[in-house]
């Protein structure tokens, strides 16, 4: 009887779905094994035998006869190959799969035939009841079992009514430190477990007065101890739970989840305990053993039943505490958000696993494995170490991948953006060091479940297998770290150069430097996925031949593309222009906003916006290169003095360059070049301003306003175009007169040398 209770109280945790199939070995059928060995002794022939025996006894025939066997094993030995006196390799796991399932099969089919013999319980219950001697039997038993029962439980009422008071005393006391609600559980769950041994004592002791069979005082026995059991467990559950009482709860728990839990620990437990105990009872009646071994196999069907249901219920708030949906706090990328969020990966499929752990308890109960919840709760509790250790290690990591890339405040200053660029990998590494570990603790649950994990890396394809891992881990996180470098090496170059005020260098490097690092990461993954590739086993030299002819196709096909990005580079090393240029290009001029590998923008100055690619550019007039000239032409009347007019164009820029808003943007003094021109109708007269970038239209401008007030200062004419019209002249040399008269006069002569209109009276 406690044998039986004990396998099924065990069944409770169930198991997870691997052991099911580790649990069908060929050691879990022992019956199935002595079945073989039968039939092949039926095959010896027993004169055989004796003869054998008789050897055996005799010294000098048992010398002679091992002295045969040794040569026989010698020569056996010779003839086989050399490789062949190694030890037999481990079958392959689809066979041990194939194997396992056809033990399965067969651990079905024999337990169909355990399920088909349940009708005969029925008539072995008509067949106890059908003699008048047998009915008697059973009917004596029967009172006699009651009466002992009826007795314990009358004490247990005894004794509950006698406690009552101080019970609620204890109840009602409030505890507020948790060592005066424990010491208050304690006293209350002493209280709980009097009445039950006053029942056990009760029906104890009137058992033997009441004579019984030795059948009926089995039964008796069995059944007192399933109601002392059941108490006792529930009494546990009280303790444990408080579902009435919490003022004394020790655990975290609600009112309505604790009663919960007790309700179903209370079904379980009633299950369990009373299924076991009435199933021992028929036992100790000669009930056949086909039919007691299918009603425990449907006892178990009716438990994982209700496992099922219970996890079923539960799966939402299980699922939501693991995910930690109350803690809504924490909302960086910290290690604990990590864990949470791996926690809440797995509650999504708890129930599955937990129902999956149930029907592998099931089979394991159903089978009779021999020793087979002993495996299960090994390596349930190796699984469970396993898994807490991952999670540890995970948040562990995860704390010191954030001391990692943490940067200190000297080389911030030296490197501005390098917290960014950690941070930007930190989320990655992360996940990756996370999913790792999982990864083999994953692994490390299979091998504890039997699935030989361990065995299979040590064999060649595993080490190789774990080899083309690693170095695909390896090149991966080179050319991570590889990539890093060069952008923290850009990045470097750029402050040095801005620190050493060469401004227009670090313009140019910030255009070149964008083309040369996008070229490098192409570089880089395609070396890298080359590498992987070749690791895996994929045959490279197809790939690169088929790069080349795409390759080829695309130079051809591709030609201004090429020279555009060709022609690109060279006018950025050259510094033809950069960013924030004024250049003219292909006849078109503007301002340079971007430069990419294949085409310059200009914006020009109404706003209009010109994408020019480098191919059509034949020529590059760069109007704020280095230093600029604001030139300035001006035009007098011949009747001018023109070193007078000089002598103004010289005060007035000297004026210009000591004004302090402008002063900064001219560099040297004013060239007056001289008389340029003797045009049409003016003297013009050339000079020029040296400027910084960019600031030559300003100060033209600012001269061109001063020129214009001091010429009207001081009565320099500025002259501009006059039209002469001329008719011609007279016989005697004088000028002939206009022919011209009103326009108003003209129309009205017209119209009365017209006379009326055709159609008018």
């Amino acid at each position: 009887m406690f044998h039986r209770l004990r396998h099924i109280l065990l069944f409770f945790p169930a198991a997870v779905f691997l052991a099911a199939s580790l649990a069908f070995g060929p050691a879990a059928f022992p019956a199935a094994a002595q079945d073989k060995a039968a039939a092949g002794a039926q095959g010896i022939d027993p004169a055989a035998l004796e003869k054998l025996v008789a050897t055996i006894e005799d010294e000098q025939a048992r010398k002679r006869f091992l002295a045969q066997l040794k040569a026989l094993i010698a020569a056996r030995k010779a003839a086989e190959p050399a490789g062949e006196a190694s030890a037999p390799a481990e079958p392959a796991l689809m066979e041990r799969l194939a194997g396992r399932a056809r033990t399965l099969t067969g651990s079905l089919q024999d337990l169909a035939a355990a399920v088909a013999d349940l009708p005969r319980a029925w008539n072995w219950l008509r067949s106890r009841l059908a003699g008048e001697a047998e009915r008697a039997a059973l009917i004596g038993g029967v009172w006699k079992t009651a009466l002992a029962l009826l007795l314990g439980l009358l004490a247990e009422w005894l004794m509950r009514l006698l406690l009552r008071g101080p019970r609620r005393r204890v109840e009602d006391r409030e505890g507020e430190t948790l060592a005066v609600r424990a010491v208050g559980l304690a006293i209350r769950t002493l209280l709980d477990l009097l009445p039950v041994a006053a029942l056990a004592a009760a029906a104890y002791a009137v058992l033997p007065q009441l004579a019984p069979g030795a059948t009926t005082a089995r039964v008796a026995l069995t059944l007192i101890f399933g109601f002392v059991l059941v108490r006792a467990i529930l009494a546990a559950g009280r303790a444990a739970l408080a579902p009435r009482v919490g003022s004394l709860r020790l655990l975290p728990l609600a009112d309505g989840t604790a009663a919960y839990l007790y309700v179903w620990l209370r079904r379980l437990t009633g299950t369990v305990v009373y299924g076991a105990v009435l199933l021992e009872a028929l036992a100790a009646f000669d009930l056949p053993g086909s039919a007691h071994a299918a009603l425990l196999h449907l006892l178990g069907l009716v438990v994982a039943a209700m496992l099922i249901v219970l996890i079923l219920q539960n799966r939402r708030p299980v699922a939501g505490r693991l995910r930690g949906e109350a803690d809504t706090e924490d909302n960086g990328a910290t290690p604990v958000r990590g864990l949470r969020r791996t926690l809440g990966r797995l509650g999504d499929l708890w129930h599955v696993v937990a129902i999956v752990y149930v029907l592998a308890g099931l089979f394991v109960w159903l089978l009779d494995v021999e020793g087979g919840f002993a495996f299960m709760a090994r390596a349930t509790v190796l699984s469970a170490v396993i898994l807490l250790i991952a999670l540890a290690a995970v948040a562990g990591l995860g704390r010191l991948l954030s001391r990692l890339f943490r940067i200190e405040e000297a080389l911030l200053e030296k490197n501005p953006g390098l917290q960014q660029r950690a941070n930007r990998y930190l989320a990655a590494v992360r996940r990756t060091v996370s999913g790792a570990i999982l990864v083999v603790a994953l692994l490390a649950i299979l091998d504890v479940w039997g699935f030989g994990i361990a065995e299979l890396l040590q064999t060649p394809a595993g080490r190789a297998f774990a080899r083309t891992v690693l170095v695909v881990l390896v090149v991966t996180v080179g050319a991570f770290i590889l990539w890093e470098f060069i952008e923290t090496a850009a990045a470097r170059y750029l402050s040095r150069l801005d620190e050493a005020g060469e401004d227009s260098r670090a313009l140019r490097m910030r255009t070149l430097l964008p083309m040369v690092e996008k070229a490098l990461l192409v570089a880089i993954v395609v070396i890298a996925a080359m590498i992987v590739l070749s690791e895996i086993g994929l045959d490279i030299g197809p790939l690169l031949a088929g790069a080349g002819v795409l390759g080829l196709a695309v130079g051809f096909g591709a030609q201004t593309l090429v020279k555009d990005v060709i022609t690109g580079i060279f006018i950025i090393v050259e510094d033809s222009m950069a960013i924030g240029d004024f250049v003219t290009v292909a006849g078109r001029s503007g301002v340079v906003e971007d430069l990419s590998v294949r085409s310059v923008t200009l914006r020009g100055y109404s706003g209009s916006k010109h994408t020019i690619p480098f191919s059509s550019i034949d020529d590059v007039e760069n109007l704020t290169k280095d230093y600029s000239y604001a030139v300035l032409d001006y035009g007098v009347g011949y009747g001018e003095n023109v070193d007078a007019v000089i002598a103004v164009i010289r005060e007035t820029g000297e004026a210009l360059r000591a004004d302090p808003d402008w002063r900064d943007h001219i560099v040297e003094e004013l060239e007056v070049a001289g008389l340029q021109e003797l045009g049409d109708s003016a003297v013009v007269i050339r000079s020029r301003f040296k400027c910084r970038p960019g600031f030559q239209w300003g100060v033209r401008r600012e001269m061109n306003r001063r020129i214009k007030a001091a010429f009207d200062a001081r009565g320099i004419e500025i002259p501009f175009p006059h039209v002469t019209l001329y008719f011609g002249e007279g016989r005697e040399g004088d000028a002939l007169p206009l022919p011209a008269r009103m326009v108003e006069d003209a129309v009205r002569t017209d119209l009365a040398e017209a006379g009326p209109a055709e159609g008018e009276a």
